[in-house]
């Protein structure tokens, strides 16, 4: 989730989350190896079906900004970020991100009467809290993200 938060409030989100200069709230590991830095990051989380993601990073000195990044599963893991809808990701962060316009739009349509300018509060619901389909969930997900079973694919009620 910190990562999810770090896209839409900083603009160098894994350079912050791995190297703790934002808000991290998992422990962070290091040791040097040879001249280069390397951080250890174990993603857990509170319940029984702990999932943890082993980061090896290289990261220049001078400037303290991450280079590279390896992991089985990270670009996977990275792109499956771009599958959440804005709405969702608003409705996480309580439209408190640095795209104002974005956090505008949001607030405006929450606070929109669904009975006049919607065709049900269902549609609204749909926009302010969307899910995904459980296609674009991947299967070695660490977000908390449920899909949607659907056989209906778009959206009729809007």
């Amino acid at each position: 989730m910190d990562l999810l938060k770090g896209l839409f409030l900083s603009g160098t989100p894994l350079t912050d989350i791995i190297l703790k200069e934002g808000h991290v709230d998992r422990p962070v590991k290091q040791k040097t190896e040879s001249g280069i830095l390397l951080h250890k990051i174990e993603k857990e989380s509170s319940s029984d079906k702990s999932k943890k993601m082993i980061l090896k990073v290289v990261v220049k000195k001078s400037t303290n900004k991450l280079l590279f990044a390896q992991e089985e599963d990270f670009v996977d893991s990275l792109f499956s970020l771009l599958t959440i809808p804005l709405g969702g990701v608003e409705c996480l962060l309580g439209s408190k991100t640095c795209l104002k316009n974005i956090d505008n739009l949001y607030r405006s349509l929450a606070s929109i009467n669904g009975d006049k300018y919607l065709k049900t509060k269902v549609t609204k619901d749909m926009l302010l809290k969307p899910s995904l389909y459980k296609y674009y969930i991947s299967e070695k997900q660490i977000l908390p993200l449920i899909g949607k079973h659907s056989s209906k694919i778009g959206h009729e009620t809007i």
